[in-house]
């Protein structure tokens, strides 16, 4: 997943990875990244692909969950 705030000039990426055995049983690996994108302007005119893209990474987590559900 890929989402564009314009207003507070961020890109965000959700990468998502599910390996399910069962209902609600399985591994969850989830990449999340933040970056803020001040001084690009995509309406100046210019071709994007020339803009040097000064990107700060605003934060970043690496998340692992195993869940199991047991049958008492």
């Amino acid at each position: 997943l890929l989402q564009v705030n314009s207003a507070r000039r961020e890109i965000g990426a959700n990468i998502r990875f599910s390996l399910l055995r069962t209902a609600n049983t399985g591994l969850f690996v989830v990449y999340n990244s933040r970056f803020d994108t001040t001084g690009f302007d995509p309406h100046d005119g210019a071709m994007p692909s020339l803009l040097p893209i000064r990107r700060r990474t605003l934060d970043r987590a690496l998340i692992v969950k195993f869940t199991y559900l047991f049958d008492l």
